[in-house]
């Protein structure tokens, strides 16, 4: 993805003085092994050895081999991420035009010290400016990673730049054998997500049923409706009733939390349009340009859904173009007979800068969205003081994507955290391929698949950050839009793969991110049912239907626990690349999760095998609890990592849907049908303390043991 940074003028600062690196093979890259030390001649790698911000060193430790690596010791003065501009490190620079078109192979060893992360970065600079990057960054670890990506160079590049930087304040980062190479390396993967391990693959798992971590907090399980177009199916005006398919498919998804009036939508939503008769509610336009729509989903409607489905409604309250009173007003109406809502969000992504009227209409810096959140907060609880009130965080994407406000967070908080009662982010969408390259479509998915795991890394980060800026309030996390997506335009190969069992895989990992984040309680996938492409519930056959990932919603809802427990996994990895907005990474195979129930009689071991064509034999242990020998096995499976339930996009006139990415060799996207993604349940009559379980390639899994009178050893 093309992205220009103010980051640059560092960069260009620290290479103003590089000569040009006549091209070599295979690696470019000279002195990559930091054999020749900095101070000594042909170092090769140019910056100051010494600033205020840090300090260029060979290190013995965190090397790979030889006897250095290269050390990057930080000062308080350094900056913690590179959209900053201060960041510290050292470069090479080599000329574009014999690079031009060209794959890029990049590799090294990194580690880091805590307090820091290494990053290795490589940015084709173009003629007209913009820049093609490629990062990859490691925090500490028990050892140096070996961490490999690729960069597709442009036509028109003008410079290829290589970085060894240090993002952070103290500690140190250490590089070893960086690479990069125009020539595919011998020992690359064909294909990203095929086992580098053969067809059989061993992982061992670990459960401490006795080390309780927390209650699953049911709010997890929420959803996003919307109000246009009658809720997109939710209202059925003829009869004016809820659909009652869309009602009992709801209640099997075990859905908790409806969050109303939907996204982008609430920056233009005046809830009185929504109240009242039918017959005298207006039609407005959701957005400055369109479409219109009548009133008839409003407040009390989505009240009675919420209570039809066993749910909460959770109500967003318009901070664009709205009013501090207005607001107010609203609490009053839906509260001031008794709380009927507790969670109430003020705004939505206003954080973004933009040309498109809805965007520019909404845009709001940190110093204004901070001002009227404490207006509107303030009002609000003036009106219910028990109401808990969330405000939006810039925390979305990856680290190699610009951001319109990097600091917006942070201002935040320091300015408005004695008023906030969750932050809400949007921080699970993937892989969002707004530039298609071209990736094989199982590429594409393995990069999906990786997104769970940095997911994971970015609520710990904002949860220490909370920790830090707000000490002592216990301010939680609200991931109030999440879920499979690719791309929003019809033309796009990939815009209707949200329905495929490999997007019901990537549901499946990330709910084990959420579960697993202490301070994580609220998460509203997005969006329950949509007109396009993005409603987990779809249409065939012209009817609701539901597609794979509301079966992998219910994985959790149905099939495990209420109480997280302690586990540990090992199982082989692989490495992904940076595809759209996933960062590059390395992934288990096997994700692992466990849990109980809240009376202790059931633990739940809840597998997600993420490789397309091997299962997983693994031994499973369980310390200090006797368990019976038969267990249940609910799986979800289907025949192809592209199968899907068969429903079908809405065909809209003038607007053709392009034919999709079919995933080789064995393709099922098009054979789409009721059974293709389902769950399958099951028995096994060797459980126990020690036993050993083969998960199939490409499924979620659920085991759950039944524990014994005299559990306890």
């Amino acid at each position: 993805m093309s992205k220009v940074r103010s980051a640059w003028v560092v960069v260009l600062a620290l290479l103003v003085a590089t000569p040009l690196f006549a091209l070599q093979s295979p690696n470019l890259v000279k002195n990559g092994s930091f054999e020749i030390e900095p101070a000594g001649p042909g170092f090769a790698w140019f910056g100051p050895l010494r600033t205020p911000q840090g300090e260029v060193g060979a290190s013995p430790a965190n090397r790979n081999s030889g006897q250095f690596s290269l050390k990057l010791s930080p000062t308080e003065l350094n900056g913690t991420s590179f959209q900053s501009g201060t960041v510290f490190g050292v470069g090479q620079m080599f000329p574009g035009k014999d690079l031009a078109g060209q794959i890029l192979y990049i590799s090294g060893w990194l580690q880091a010290d805590a307090g820091s992360n290494a990053m290795l970065g490589v940015y084709a600079l173009r003629l007209d400016g913009r820049v093609e990057v490629q990062e990859i960054r490691q925090k500490h670890a028990g050892d140096p990673v070996f961490r490999r990506d690729i960069l597709i160079v442009p036509d028109d590049v003008e410079y290829v730049i290589v970085l060894c930087l240090v993002e952070g304040t103290s500690g140190a980062a250490y590089f070893d054998d960086i690479a990069l190479t125009p020539g595919q390396p011998a020992d690359w993967p064909e294909a990203i997500g095929v086992s580098q391990f053969g067809d059989f693959l061993e992982a061992t798992i670990s459960v401490s049923p006795a080390r309780h971590l927390r209650q699953i907090p049911r709010t997890l399980y929420g959803t996003n409706i919307e109000w246009i177009f009658n809720g997109h199916g939710i209202w059925d005006s003829e009869s004016a009733t809820l659909n009652p398919l869309i009602v009992s498919m709801t209640r099997e998804m075990g859905v908790t939390l409806h969050r109303f009036p939907g996204g982008v939508f609430s920056d233009f939503y005046f809830w009185k349009d929504g109240v009242g008769p039918h017959h005298l509610r207006p039609e407005t336009a959701a957005l400055p340009t369109g479409p219109a729509s009548t009133h008839l989903f409003g407040t009390d409607e989505a009240l009675r859904f919420a209570e039809a489905t066993d749910g909460q409604l959770m109500l967003t309250v318009n901070v664009a173009t709205g009013t501090a009173e207005q607001a107010a007003e609203w609490v009053q109406y839906v509260n001031g007979g008794g709380r009927r809502v507790l969670y109430w969000e003020i705004g939505n992504e206003s954080y973004f800068a933009g040309d498109d009227p809805h965007v520019s209409a909404a845009m709001l810096t940190p110093e204004q969205y901070t001002a009227r959140f404490l207006q509107f907060a303030r009002a609000m609880r003036s009106v219910d003081p028990e109401i808990k009130i969330g405000a939006i965080a810039d925390e979305n994407y990856s680290h190699s994507v610009n951001r319109s406000f990097p600091n917006w967070t942070d201002y935040l908080l320091k300015n408005a955290g004695g008023e906030i009662d969750f932050i809400a982010v949007h921080s699970g969408y993937a892989p969002l391929l707004w530039v298609d390259k071209g990736w094989n479509p199982r590429t594409v998915y393995s990069a999906m698949l990786a997104a769970p795991q940095l997911i994971g890394e970015q609520l710990r980060d904002l949860s220490e950050r909370i920790e830090k800026l707000v000490p002592g309030r216990d301010i939680k996390i609200a991931v109030t839009e999440w879920g499979p997506f690719f791309h929003s335009s019809t033309d796009s190969r990939f815009v209707d793969h949200t329905k495929t069992l490999g997007s019901a895989l990537f549901v499946a990992s990330t709910l084990k991110a959420f579960v697993e984040s202490s301070r994580t309680d609220i998460a509203n996938l997005f969006k329950l049912t949509d007109n396009g492409f993005m409603g987990w519930i779809g249409r065939r056959d012209g009817l609701p239907a539901p597609k794979a990932s509301t079966l992998a919603l219910q994985m959790f809802t149905k099939y495990f626990g209420t109480e997280l427990i302690h586990s540990e996994s090992v199982s082989p990895t692989y490495d992904s690349p940076t595809v759209g907005w996933v960062d590059a990474a390395r992934v288990p195979y096997l994700d692992v999760i466990a849990s109980r129930d809240y009376d202790g009689s059931h633990i739940y071991i809840l597998a997600i095998n993420k490789h397309f064509d091997a299962p997983i034999q693994s031994r499973i242990s369980i310390e200090d609890y006797q368990v019976a020998k038969t267990a249940a096995v609910v799986t979800l499976v289907g025949t192809g990592l592209d199968a899907n339930t068969g429903t079908d996009l809405v065909q809209f006139p003038g607007f053709p849907w392009a034919r999709q990415a079919e995933v080789l060799p064995a393709t099922r996207f098009y054979a789409g049908a009721r059974d293709e993604v389902r769950i399958v349940q099951s028995t096994i009559t060797h459980a126990g303390k020690t036993f050993e379980y083969t998960f199939p390639p490409q499924s979620v899994t659920s085991v759950v043991l039944t524990i014994g009178p005299d559990s306890v050893d």
